[in-house]
């Protein structure tokens, strides 16, 4: 009866007004209506600029790609609330990220990046921040968080690494 409850009151809202576009080619047929697209797994080496065209783009997952950056325009994407790039390659988040004032979710766990661009403290929405997976020392993480002060981050232990 519980997760009945849950998925009537919680779930089933997110599945009636929102489709999970699952394709990208599928997701440029109708780009207005786009807010949740999944490109998990799709071994994507070059984030794809036309990911920008979706305006109304709410959720981004390209978690177990091939990604090394993302683009500096991707603030585009000025209604995006969850990004998660969990097992890529990124090393460096572009300063523009902090122009996505809608962001509450950032999931960058097991990527290389071990700093973040100070403009990501613009992001006052932001609450919470996966960094689980990653090698920051204990001073780098310090930085972080005085970044973020109101932001749950998720670190493993410091590394030993500066």
């Amino acid at each position: 009866m519980k997760r009945f409850l849950l998925f009537l009151f919680i779930i089933s809202p997110f599945l009636i007004y929102s489709q999970i576009f699952n394709s990208l080619e599928e997701a440029l047929k109708k780009p207005n209506i786009v807010e949740h697209l999944v490109l998990r797994g799709k071994k994507i080496k070059i984030f794809p600029n036309e990911i920008l065209t979706l305006t109304n783009l709410k959720f981004l997952d390209l978690s177990k790609n091939k990604l090394i950056t993302l683009p500096d325009s991707i603030h585009k994407l000025e209604n995006l609330e969850v990004l998660i790039l969990n097992k890529n390659n990124i090393n460096v988040l572009p300063s523009s990220i902090g122009e996505i004032y809608s962001l509450n979710k950032i999931d960058l766990w097991r990527n290389n990046i071990d700093e973040l661009p100070k403009q990501i403290q613009e992001l006052k929405n932001l609450r919470e921040l996966d960094l689980r997976g990653i090698l920051i020392s204990k001073e780098k993480q310090k930085a972080i968080i005085r970044l973020l002060p109101y932001t749950k981050i998720y670190f493993d232990k410091p590394c030993k690494c500066d």
